[in-house]
């Protein structure tokens, strides 16, 4: 729901701007699926290569389960970025106006987002001694604790 809700803000305030973006109509639809589908890979590649690789090298098939959770903030900005800047490349179009309208948003939204999304990420299954995807927080000490 925050994924579907933070792409129609990005596409609306694109929609808005477009004339200082230097946009059609129609093009004010790519940077919001370019932006979109790099916020999904980089948050799903950071995730998995960084912080569970241990997990899902031993569950490959849970790699694209996106339903799961999983979703690394800073690889959402590298991706967001990444697609931002496809979308500047294959349209000839500035990066920096579209990276400067959204960016500041991006981080405030990150930062306000990522402590809360830690305390509720899980997957079904069991790697070591605690849930693969479940971090350990300041707030929940006990979860080191906690039985298997």
């Amino acid at each position: 729901m925050g994924f579907a809700l933070g792409l129609l803000e990005l596409h609306l305030f694109a929609s808005r701007d477009r004339r200082r973006l230097h946009l059609s109509r129609r093009e004010v639809w790519s940077p919001s699926l370019c932006i979109g589908i790099g916020i999904l890979a980089g948050g799903r590649a950071v995730e998995i290569a960084f912080d569970e690789w241990p997990f899902y090298r031993e569950h490959p098939r849970l790699i694209p389960a996106f339903w799961l959770g999983g979703m690394a903030t800073h690889g959402l900005l590298l991706g967001g970025l990444a697609g931002a800047a496809a979308f500047a490349i294959r349209y000839r179009k500035p990066l920096l106006p579209l990276a400067a309208q959204r960016l500041a948003f991006a981080v405030l939204l990150a930062c306000c987002l990522t402590i809360p999304s830690n305390w509720t990420q899980d997957v079904p299954a069991r790697y070591g001694d605690r849930h693969a995807g479940l971090e350990d927080t300041w707030l929940y000490p006990e979860i080191d604790t906690a039985p298997p």
